[in-house]
């Protein structure tokens, strides 16, 4: 399978008559340095998106969103849409992580994968289905394999542990791995392709995904 980024979720409404509501999704960079209600966001394109309405969405005491941050946001694109400019619907601030060497937790529970895909320099992944990560011990972590030189592939494990909880929650978790540090690794190439093997929830044997990290 190739590495997957579904962009488009529908928001239920409490009216039987109207229609789902379309939202789109990704990952992004907050470009606030004034540290304003209405800001920039830079999607991994370079795409720079105007948050020109925020809604019912509300920044109370941790302040308007921090410059620099990496973030999963939901919104709507406003008319005209060539000015870039959106209706901000929801925001969440995006753990980066760093490639693993080993499984630390030493659990590999089972997962309903969202999202994933390479953006900029990071393997953006959406989890669903698993229990927040700051209310218990659960983790997602991407674990190097090794590398074959003759196809150039890197192999990893994508890996969720629930830190031992029973049960599935409904909660759903994005994290950002950090792939920089590959440029330095591969330096004599500029990409490499990534194989990377997860369990999901619906499952009894791994499934792979296959993708490109391509750098200057």
């Amino acid at each position: 399978m190739l590495l997957t980024f579904s962009c488009v979720f529908f928001s239920c409404s409490l009216e039987e008559d109207d229609e789902p509501e379309v939202l789109t999704v990704a990952f992004a960079k907050v470009d606030n340095p004034g540290g304003r209600s209405k800001f920039h966001l830079i999607l991994d394109d370079d795409k720079r998106l105007y948050t020109a309405e925020t809604g019912d969405l509300v920044f109370p005491d941790l302040g308007y969103p921090q410059d620099g941050k990496r973030v999963f946001v939901s919104y709507n694109v406003l008319e005209p849409a060539s000015a870039n400019e959106i209706k901000l619907k929801n925001l969440l601030y995006v753990p980066i992580s760093s490639i693993a060497t080993e499984n630390s937790s030493g659990r590999n529970d089972r997962h309903q994968l969202e999202m994933l895909y390479v953006g900029a320099d990071y393997l953006n992944v959406l989890l669903s289905n698993v229990l927040p990560v700051s209310d218990s011990n659960s983790d997602v972590l991407l674990v190097e394999k090794g590398y074959e030189e003759a196809t150039n592939s890197l192999y990893f494990d994508l890996i969720y542990s629930n830190g031992g909880e029973t049960g599935y929650g409904s909660t759903m978790i994005p994290v950002c791995f950090d792939l920089s540090s590959l440029k330095e690794v591969y330096q004599n190439q500029n990409e490499v392709n990534l194989v990377i093997s997860t369990y999901e929830k619906d499952g009894e044997n791994p499934k792979l995904y296959t993708g490109k990290y391509k750098w200057q």
